[in-house]
């Protein structure tokens, strides 16, 4: 089957790229607003970038072509945090994708407790296994109106993670119960378990016979 998108209406586009492009992990963004509320949301167009210095990115999109609160405390602030999703926060994730008012804090709203960060203004997930403190780095926006959407990039500046986590200087998560997206439609979203964990050497190039 060979799909062009460009003779696909918005919606099916949508259809295919947020099913083929999986699995996604699903990451809790939280920032500060201009007048103070603490606003967190939840993205999977999300991707690490460079680990050196370690930078990553997420793309919001606009919600009936205007700027979301998330994209406005960023431009404000220049910083956010990104807080990785388990299965215990399944439920808080899922509400807090709803369309607050903007004077109205998602984490009073989902049962969420925040956090102050060490090194920026937004607030962490105290729930979350890893918050990700960040600054901005750049907004490129992509796309075109009504729907463009701005990739954020951030530069990490701290880690937290829970100690039970941290396992001889690294990051072992084979125990958590992580969640991805595996698609869904304008609806409902589908999500997955993190299933068996497994390890691969990295492989070497082949020795050139003499």
């Amino acid at each position: 089957m060979k799909i062009d998108p460009g003779n696909l209406d918005v919606v099916r586009n949508f259809d295919l790229q947020h099913n083929c492009i999986v699995p996604r992990p699903v990451f809790l963004v939280s920032t500060l607003s201009e007048t103070g509320v603490f606003n967190v949301a939840p993205f999977s167009y999300f991707a690490a970038i460079n680990f050196y210095p370690p930078t990553l990115c997420f793309s919001v999109m606009r919600r009936n072509g205007m700027k979301m609160d998330t994209l406005r405390n960023i431009e404000y602030s220049h910083d956010f945090v990104a807080s990785i999703v388990d299965e215990a926060l399944i439920e808080p994730m899922h509400q807090s994708a709803a369309a607050y008012p903007p004077d109205v804090s998602e984490f009073i709203e989902v049962g969420l407790t925040p956090l102050k960060s060490e090194k920026v203004k937004a607030p962490s997930v105290a729930e979350s296994l890893i918050n990700i403190e960040c600054t901005l780095v750049d907004i490129v926006e992509v796309g075109r109106m009504p729907y463009t959407a701005s990739l954020v990039i951030g530069e990490t500046v701290l880690y937290n993670i829970k100690d039970e986590f941290y396992v001889n200087g690294s990051v072992d998560l084979s125990r958590a119960r992580l969640i991805g997206v595996l698609g869904g439609d304008v609806r409902a979203a589908t999500y997955c378990h993190m299933g068996d964990v497994f390890r691969m050497v990295r492989p070497t190039p082949p020795l050139k016979s003499a």
